[in-house]
C-alpha cells in the first residue's frame, strides 16, 4: 500500500468505515423491526384477547342486571328491557368472537369457553345465539313463568 497516495488511503479508510457503519445500522434496524413486530403480535394477540374477554364479562354482568330488571318490571316496560338484553347479548357474542380470534396460543385456545364449538356459548340464558328475546319468559331456567 506504499505506492498509494495519502488521499487514496484516507478515501479507502472512509469507504471501509462507511461500510462498517452501514452494516451496524442495518443490524440495528433488523433488531428494532423484530422488537416492534413482537410488540405488535403481543398487543394484537393475547392482550386484546384479555381485553375482549373482560368486556364479555362486563356484558354478562350487565345481562344479569337487565334480567333482574326484567323480572321486576311492569309488563309495559319489559319489551324495552328485552330489546336492551338483545343488544347486550349481541355485544357479548361479538366480544367472545374477537377474544377467540385473538387467543392464538395453545394455552389460550384450550379455554373451553373460547372454543366456538362450546355448547354453553351458543345459548346464553338457555336460548340459542340466533334467537331473540321477545318476552323473556322461559328463557332462563330459573325464570319460571314470569
Amino acid at each position: 500500500m506504499a505506492k498509494y497516495s495519502i488521499g487514496a488511503k484516507i478515501f479507502a479508510a472512509f469507504v471501509a468505515m462507511s461500510m462498517l457503519i452501514a452494516a451496524i445500522g442495518l443490524a440495528g434496524y433488523t433488531v428494532l423491526s423484530a422488537a416492534g413486530n413482537i410488540a405488535v403480535v403481543t398487543f394484537d394477540g393475547p392482550l386484546m384477547a384479555i381485553s375482549y374477554a373482560r368486556a364479555a364479562h362486563t356484558d354478562f354482568t350487565e345481562m344479569q342486571v337487565l334480567e333482574q330488571r326484567f323480572e321486576q318490571a311492569t309488563p309495559e316496560r319489559r319489551a324495552a328491557i328485552a330489546a336492551d338484553i338483545n343488544d347486550v347479548i349481541a355485544t357479548f357474542n361479538d366480544d367472545l368472537d374477537v377474544a377467540a380470534q385473538r387467543a392464538n396460543s395453545g394455552d389460550e385456545s384450550a379455554v373451553p369457553f373460547l372454543d366456538p364449538n362450546y355448547s354453553a356459548r351458543d345459548g346464553v340464558f338457555g336460548f340459542p345465539k340466533t334467537q331473540r328475546v321477545s318476552g323473556w319468559s322461559g328463557c332462563h331456567p330459573r325464570s319460571g313463568s314470569v
